[in-house]
């Protein structure tokens, strides 16, 4: 009887089963634009998702730094989240980028905000108070759009109009170029043409042997997460997965590469800037050092 009770419910559940597991029907951007951010014009959020995480809806900004390699999938975007915060990084997260200090205030954790409706709806959240709070202060509509931009990116409504280095578009001009659908033009190097005398064993033999060496120095099998710390800081954590019977911690550092800080939009208001991440020991008030981070497979 019981047998044949437990085949019954089973049999019961095949149809549930089958149905999870069909692919989720293709929905179109604005189809989930109109569900998730229904505040915000397609062809805005378009743009600020585009200059923001180039569409990787597991893309990783850290401030102060950047990812050697982005997360490709979700569980490498959550251990690799749980890792940084663990050592004390300020960093963004999903399509939009939203960042981690604005999880807590939306009920968001690292692995719900990565799904990329709700990464959107939070995101909209975001720009829509940016928004209209550069609306009491700026009258015409367009000058105040392009503030929220700033504010998006920054937290503050002048940040994102200066350019992250020298002779580089400022974020809020590449979030126009992005919404216009034009990047921005290049007038001294052309785009590469085929020539007949392309060859490809004289491309390789070309390669200098420097390269080579740079390109052989990370085993194949390493997976390299972040980057950017001093080799006199303490080690970081490196994790490996590769050894059976052992949980083996090893570290790597690389050389430090200057970086523009920016607090990735964290909700705040205006002339209220408050650090956001933990400063590390030996930093700099201009730069912020991010250790290197490797995940070994």
């Amino acid at each position: 009887m019981r047998v044949r009770s437990f085949i019954t419910v089973l049999a019961g559940l095949l149809p549930c089963i089958a149905a999870l597991a069909q692919p989720a029907a293709s929905q179109s951007f604005d189809e989930l634009a109109a569900q998730c951010a229904p505040d915000i014009h397609p062809s805005t959020l378009k743009a600020v998702l585009s200059t923001e995480s180039s569409w990787n809806p597991y893309a990783i900004g850290v401030v102060g730094g950047k990812l050697e390699r982005q997360p490709r999938n979700l569980a490498e975007a959550v251990a690799a989240a749980h890792e940084l915060e663990r050592q004390g990084f300020n960093f963004s997260l999903g399509l939009g980028q939203v960042n981690r200090h604005n999880l807590a205030k939306h009920g968001e954790t690292y692995a719900t905000i990565l799904e990329p409706c709700r990464n959107l709806k939070v995101g909209g959240i975001i720009l829509k108070d940016c928004f209209q709070r550069a609306k009491k202060t700026i009258a015409d509509e367009q000058n105040a759009l392009r503030a929220a931009f700033s504010c998006y990116f920054s937290g503050n409504f002048t940040r994102g109009f200066r350019p992250g280095s020298a002779g580089q578009p400022s974020y809020v001009q590449k979030v126009v170029a992005n919404a216009s659908g034009q990047a921005p033009p290049v007038p001294v190097v052309p785009a590469i043409e085929p020539q007949s005398s392309d060859d490809p064993a004289a491309v390789r033999a070309a390669v200098r042997p420097a390269e080579r060496t740079k390109q052989t120095e990370t085993p194949s099998r390493w997976v390299v997460f972040a980057e950017s710390a001093r080799p006199s800081d303490p080690p970081v954590v490196q994790l490996r997965e590769d050894a059976a019977n052992e949980s083996t911690v090893k570290v790597r550092f690389v050389t430090p590469t200057p970086v523009v800080a920016h607090s990735a939009f964290v909700e705040q208001g205006p002339g209220k800037g408050k650090p956001l991440a933990r400063q590390l020991e030996a930093a700099s008030s201009d730069r912020q050092d991010a250790p290197f981070v490797q995940f070994v497979h």
